[in-house]
């Protein structure tokens, strides 16, 4: 990058797609990197082989084309432990066919076991409409159904949660699940995940773009951008403390926050950094702009390290870069149009 030098790698070519148009990682709070980032997952769209396909972590290589079907494009969780281990809700109606599973999918094999079966208690569940990860020891799971409301499963007991109905905008929200799975979140409220009782609620908005995450010390945050009361394109709310923290914004010297802020705090392996797309305008066009950044926010030092060039010419949402954080925080992976008619994959490498 010309003004800040980090160093971009594109990492795919939608042409070996044959038809396809898109080739991007998925949403940011969803890892596309496996835990010992050997592997990574980048979706397909409007192409010949849509689907979730399977590339080599280190060098980038296209693999093949994953046997998975999730609820939704971006519901799919790589285990934190096992490499070779996806999870994802698996739901299928047809005549007297109800299955509605959380299945564990083995890559190397294909196999696929059902870890639970949901049967009547939450027909149609799901992530939600802004896909979350599941607790990092990969044992509660936040989820809604369309009619009944979010609930949470934790998969070492099998216990499923009373259910919560709040909707946004009138679609029903999920339950949103802490790193340490010691809360979740449902609408504005923060809840006890062991004993299901509200705690409080929030001081920030929760339904802007936001992601799940922890301190170095351990804490669990809610790491989101807002426009209202607390203005800055990150803003933390801790949920231990219920202390909120301004890192970019106005306050600490920044503009007010550009459009389509994206947020991916995911790094599992490094607590404590978070890594931000903002959509912006045109390069250059103000601070901030077309930017990709990753925060400290332990110092609440940010780190400006390149802009992602994607214009929106090809579409409106596919063009969106949603940066996503590698467990490690070492690797920022984006989607950009660079400007053309087709999206793209590329990384940031701070290896």
């Amino acid at each position: 990058d010309p003004q800040f030098g980090g160093k971009v790698v594109r990492i795919s070519d939608v042409a070996q797609f044959g038809t396809s148009k898109v080739v991007k990682p998925a949403y940011g709070t969803i890892p596309a990197f496996n835990c010992d980032e050997s592997k990574l997952i980048l979706y397909v769209t409007q192409g010949s082989q849509t689907g979730h396909a399977l590339f080599d972590g280190q060098t980038y290589a296209f693999i093949r084309m994953l046997d998975i079907d999730p609820a939704d494009i971006e519901q799919f969780c790589w285990s934190t432990t096992d490499p070779d281990v996806i999870f994802y809700p698996y739901v299928h109606e047809q005549g007297s066919t109800h299955e509605r599973h959380l299945i564990k999918y083995k890559v190397s094999t294909d196999a696929k076991q059902i870890v639970f079966n949901f049967g009547n208690i939450a027909p149609d569940v799901n992530f939600g409409s802004d896909p979350m990860f599941c607790s990092w020891d990969m044992d509660l799971w936040g989820f809604r159904n369309s009619s009944k409301g979010a609930f949470t499963l934790k998969l070492s007991t099998g216990v499923v949660s009373p259910f919560i109905k709040v909707a946004i905008d009138t679609v029903i929200q999920a339950a949103q699940v802490s790193p340490s799975g010691r809360y979740y979140i449902v609408g504005r409220n923060l809840y006890n995940a062991q004993t299901n009782a509200l705690i409080r609620a929030m001081k920030i908005e929760t339904q802007e773009h936001g992601c799940m995450g922890q301190t170095a010390a351990g804490q669990d945050v809610w790491c989101c951008v807002q426009f209202d009361s607390y203005e800055g394109t990150l803003v933390v709310e801790n949920l231990e403390t219920g202390v909120v923290n301004t890192i970019i914004g106005p306050s600490t010297g920044y503009p007010y926050p550009p459009s389509g802020t994206h947020i991916s705090a995911l790094a599992y392996k490094r607590k404590g950094w978070v890594a931000i797309s903002i959509v912006g305008e045109a390069p250059g066009a103000g601070v901030l702009d077309q930017e990709l950044l990753i925060v400290e926010l332990a110092t609440g030092k940010a780190y400006r390290l390149a802009h992602h060039r994607s214009t929106g010419a090809f579409d409106d949402y596919w063009s969106e870069p949603h940066v996503n954080l590698s467990p490690s925080g070492t690797r920022l992976l984006y989607a950009s149009d660079w400007g053309g008619q087709s999206v793209d994959t590329y990384v940031v490498d701070l290896r």
